[in-house]
């Protein structure tokens, strides 16, 4: 599979993505469906060829007609030369958007195109589940261990560039950190980088007062490897947001370019 199948980059439409290099396909957020379920596009973006369409959904979406909307996004995609379709869902879809993601991903299909959906315990049979962590547990990790089993099917990775604060015992999400924030307190308090096999990350540990903390960061060594156990685990396409990665990024290209 080629590398840019496997990689693509969300990013709002204002901001300006490094040269693909065959490496990552843009996914800019610029396209919606309203409540009046038409399709619409940020006003003069300019969608980026073989890119993804990221397509979001406005709050309040009813019941109503999905048949002229999903010829419209087709007929968006083929003009745009698109690989594939996000079609970002709200945890409680409702009976219209329920019923696009089903068009959609029968006549995506048809043209030999995925339809990305998050993760829920029902989705449409020809749509790709999209995973929002990894490893996997619960319902996911269920859905995941089906998919396994079956050789004609595949799935999606949101993998989001971890840099926490933790305060333990209560951990959570912790305080997001900027890049390089992590190894500044270390070396400030003293403390230890070092790396967790098991959560393919960077961690280390100081004490604030009478409190503990754990730090938990990304490099572009473990998020390669977060990547790698991905596309093994059999991921069609990662998404990361660029954002996130664009700190990592030039020394993740280098590795990207040297395979």
């Amino acid at each position: 599979m080629p590398k840019m199948e496997k990689i693509a980059l969300i990013c709002r439409p204002e901001e300006e993505l490094p040269p693909a290099e065959g490496l990552f396909s843009p996914a800019p957020l610029a396209y919606r469906v309203g409540r009046d379920l038409r399709l619409y596009r940020v006003r003069d973006f300019r969608p980026p060829r073989a890119g993804i369409m990221v397509l979001s959904c406005e709050a309040g979406i009813g019941a109503g007609p999905v048949s002229a909307l999903s010829s419209d996004i087709l007929r968006e995609c083929l003009l745009q030369n698109v690989r594939g379709v996000l079609l970002d869902l709200p945890a409680s879809p409702g009976p219209a958007l329920s019923l696009l993601a089903s068009s959609l991903a029968e006549k995506l299909r048809q043209k030999g195109l995925p339809l990305f959906l998050p993760f829920a315990p029902s989705l449409p049979p020809r749509a790709l589940p999209l995973f929002t962590s990894f490893p996997l547990s619960g319902d996911a990790r269920c859905a995941f261990l089906r998919i396994r089993q079956s050789s004609q099917a595949s799935f999606a990775l949101n993998l989001r560039i971890r840099r926490q604060d933790l305060r333990l015992p209560e951990g959570g999400l912790g305080q997001v950190l900027r890049e390089g924030e992590a190894e500044k307190i270390l070396k400030k308090t003293g403390g230890g980088a070092f790396y967790s096999k098991e959560l393919m990350a960077m961690y280390g540990s100081y004490t604030k007062g009478e409190e503990s903390h754990m730090l938990l960061w990304d490099t572009p060594d473990t998020l390669r490897q977060r990547l790698e156990d991905a596309w093994a685990a059999g991921a069609k396409t990662v998404f990361l947001i660029w954002e996130e990665l664009a700190p990592l990024w030039p020394r993740l290209r280098e590795m990207l370019l040297s395979e």
